[in-house]
């Protein structure tokens, strides 16, 4: 019956919560008489700093809630289910909770109010205001191929290392050459003249944050920048090319001829014969495609190109882009 206060969950372990059953008298019909802590739910972070306790025991017990070490007062005190077969569900809601760790305790009462065995422990955590901003690369789209949006997903933390509070809004800024995604195609403000808004996030399960972008043409850092109360939290992310076939196009042609005077007077000596061939001729070839997985290579030559001096090769390169 014992359950030993946990600790902050791994961060990297941002699951979707599985829903939670609704604990009911429909519920508690079909339940067994095996004590057991309902609500909340184990590593359960409750979105605001009340919370609902459920508790499934024999009908012949009572219970005692303690809070911190403080008795939780008969007004939070909501009902007994009772199911007609030994089952009982103890119920309270609006337990008001601090910030970080809340302690529960369920003192089992026999009907004397006599003490019997081990109290039942829940540790229930209430996330403060975010302090850290990590990325979370494998729930967010870092691609750059301008038809894809790049989605950003970032997870915060208060300052105990635990998720931030579910439904929490702040605000963000992109301090890099990037654009929000308009889901109806502009932003009103910007139309009329005014400025735009601040853009805002809400936090979802787990303390994460979505934000999705403008699609890109080609690879880019994005920096993102969460004013937090810590101080301004910066997390970057690089947008990679977007996997795809390779395209290889080339051409060749060329004509090779041979002057010819009919009724020539008399056959050239030698080598002179070289002087009636002529020749004509152009090689081209372009290629684009993924290199060892992670490289974009684009290859192109063009031997109709006049070459105009040692570097000319690189004549079509800007050295102010970035190539991947």
């Amino acid at each position: 019956p014992g359950e030993r206060p946990g600790q902050a969950p791994d961060r990297m372990a941002a699951e979707e919560a599985t829903p939670t059953p609704v604990y009911d008298q429909d519920w508690l019909a079909d339940a067994s008489p095996a004590m057991n802590w309902l609500e909340p739910a184990f590593g359960d972070l409750p979105p605001s700093p009340t919370t609902s306790v459920k508790i499934k025991h024999p009908e012949r017990y009572t219970l005692g809630l303690y809070l911190n070490g403080e008795k939780v007062s008969p007004l939070n005190f909501e009902k007994r289910y009772l199911n007609g077969k030994g089952v009982a569900m103890s119920a309270w809601r609006g337990v008001d909770l601090k910030e970080g760790d809340n302690l529960f305790e369920a003192r089992v009462l026999n009907k004397a109010g006599q003490v019997v065995g081990l109290p039942l422990r829940r540790q229930v955590h209430l996330s403060s205001a975010p302090v850290n901003a990590v990325l979370v690369p494998e729930k967010s789209t870092l691609i750059a191929g301008g038809s894809v949006s790049p989605v950003i997903t970032v997870q915060l933390f208060d300052r105990w290392g635990f998720p931030a509070r579910r439904g929490s809004v702040g605000e963000y800024r992109i301090e890099s050459n990037h654009q929000l995604r308009q889901k109806d195609g502009f932003d009103v403000k910007r139309m009329s003249g005014g400025a735009a808004e601040t853009p805002r996030y809400k936090v979802g399960e787990q303390g994460l944050v979505s934000i999705e972008l403008e699609p890109v043409p080609q690879s880019d850092e994005v920096v993102l920048v969460f004013p937090l109360s810590s101080g301004d939290e910066q997390v970057k992310a690089y947008l990679k090319p977007h996997r795809r076939d390779w395209i290889m196009v080339g051409l060749a042609e060329g004509t090779l001829g041979h002057h010819m005077i009919k009724g020539k007077a008399e056959a050239l000596d030698g080598e002179a014969g070289e002087d009636k061939l002529y020749k004509n001729g152009r090689l081209a070839f372009f290629a684009r495609g993924q290199v060892k997985g992670k490289y974009l290579l684009t290859l192109a030559y063009d031997s109709a190109r006049k070459n105009t001096g040692r570097r000319s090769q690189f004549g079509e390169i800007d050295p102010d882009r970035y190539y991947t």
